[in-house]
């Protein structure tokens, strides 16, 4: 099999799909998902309905790792967000790529223990995504932003 990035895609209706992807791009309707049990199994996966895909190292993650209460804001580069889902989880990470009439962006999470290296964010999935001027550490004076 060609190239392979392991993902996990994760749904607006609760669903978590985990395998490899080697052609999602995000001006796509669609991509392919390669089942992480069985490489055989390839399935098309509609961008419509999703709440994000996550780049990640494993697919088991860290399940003991608590995200730590302090952000620290020094991995990756452009504007801090904090991005708060429909579901209530909330993300926080750097962008160079965001602008609230796209359909998504690519956010890398701030916590370098993270097992994500980095998502892709559909803004239909969001409650609020807020820009975080550099002089905060994420608390007050957030610039807040409708998506």
């Amino acid at each position: 099999m060609a190239f392979k990035t392991r993902v996990v895609v994760r749904c607006l209706d609760g669903r978590v799909l985990k395998g490899f992807t080697f052609d999602f791009l995000p001006n796509k309707e669609s991509f392919h998902l390669v089942d992480a049990e069985d490489e055989r199994k390839i399935e098309p996966i509609s961008a419509k309905g999703l709440k994000a895909v996550f780049f990640v190292k494993t697919f088991a993650g860290n399940k003991s790792r608590k995200g730590g209460s302090a952000i620290r804001w020094g991995r990756g580069g452009g504007h801090r967000l904090r991005v708060t889902f429909l579901d209530g989880e909330v993300l926080h990470g750097t962008t160079t790529s965001y602008t609230p009439a796209r359909k998504g962006f690519f956010i890398v999470p701030v916590d370098e223990g993270d097992n994500n290296e980095r998502a892709y964010v559909f803004t239909e999935a969001t409650r609020e995504i807020e820009m975080i001027p550099a002089a905060t550490s994420g608390g007050a004076g957030a610039a807040r932003g409708a998506r």
